[in-house]
């Protein structure tokens, strides 16, 4: 979920990373990852996502 937001963001890293974790799941969690970024994005839709995703990159490193 968080290389989704990530990626969403803008960010090339998270792409790169979002694509790798892919290839090891199946359709139907893909789609909840995809799903659950939506959702915690539309939660801070009033925050900088930028500014949000800088806080979470020690999490995803």
């Amino acid at each position: 979920m968080l290389y989704n937001v990530a990626a969403i963001i803008g960010s090339a890293q998270g792409v790169k990373l979002r694509a790798a974790v892919e290839e090891k799941l199946r359709l139907d969690q893909i789609d909840t990852a995809h799903q659950n970024a939506e959702k915690w994005l539309a939660d801070f839709a009033l925050v900088d996502k930028k500014d949000l995703f800088l806080e979470f990159v020690p999490c995803i490193n």
